[in-house]
C-alpha cells in the first residue's frame, strides 16, 4: 500500500505515479495506491488524473481518499499503520509534515529530488533515496518497495530523535534568533 497525500495541483506529480502503476499492474504486481484529495485542488488537474486512471484501467489499484479539513495526529498515525510506503513527488514544494509523517511512522518514502527534499536529507541526516521526476524512476522505486517490502522500522527511533532534535520549532527558533543577534 502506497500513500500519496499531496493535493491535485500542477506541482504534484500524480501522473508519474499513475503511469508507474500501469507498468506494475501489467507485470502482475499486487499493490494499491491511495491519493488524498487534499485541501487545495486544481479541479482540471484532478479531472485529468481521474481520466488517466480510467484510461489505464487502474480503478482497483488507485483509490482517492475523501477530502477532510483536518486530521488529528492520532488519526494520521493510525492511517500509517495500513500503509507500507509514502510518496512525496513534487516539482516544487516546501518542507512539510507529509515528508515527516511516513518517516516518524517507520515507513519508506519515495521522494523527488528537489531542493527542499535535498535539504531534509542533508540537514536532518535522513537516508533518503531521492527520485528523479520521470516515469521510469518512479516505477523502479515503487517496484523495489513491492519486491523487498523495504521498510525502515529498525530506524524508527533514530528518525524520531532526529526530527525532535532538528525540527522542534521552539528550540530552533531560539537558535535562529541568537544567530540573527550575532549578525547585528
Amino acid at each position: 500500500n502506497f500513500y500519496y497525500p499531496k493535493s491535485f495541483t500542477l506541482a504534484s506529480r500524480h501522473d508519474l505515479v499513475i503511469k508507474a502503476a500501469k507498468k506494475l499492474k501489467d507485470e502482475g504486481f499486487c499493490f494499491r495506491v491511495y491519493f488524498l484529495e487534499g485541501n487545495v485542488v486544481d479541479v482540471d488537474r484532478k479531472k485529468s488524473m481521474l481520466s488517466l486512471i480510467d484510461e489505464l484501467d487502474l480503478n482497483e489499484e488507485i483509490r482517492i481518499l475523501q477530502k477532510t479539513k483536518f486530521h488529528k495526529t492520532e488519526d494520521m498515525n493510525y492511517l500509517w499503520t495500513f500503509v507500507d510506503c509514502g510518496i512525496q513527488l513534487a516539482e516544487k514544494d516546501q518542507i512539510s509534515n507529509t515528508v515527516f509523517e511516513p518517516l516518524v511512522n517507520g515507513k519508506e518514502l519515495i521522494i523527488s529530488d528537489i531542493s527542499p527534499y535535498r535539504y531534509i536529507k542533508e540537514y536532518f541526516g535522513f537516508e533518503l533515496r531521492l527520485t528523479s521526476l520521470d516515469e521510469c524512476s518512479v516505477y523502479e522505486e515503487m517496484k523495489a518497495r513491492i519486491e523487498t517490502n523495504d521498510k525502515v522500522n529498525g530506524k524508527k527511533n533514530f528518525l524520531i530523535e532526529l526530527i525532535f532534535k532538528k525540527y522542534q520549532f521552539r528550540e530552533n527558533l531560539k537558535k535562529a534568533i541568537r544567530n540573527f543577534e550575532k549578525v547585528n
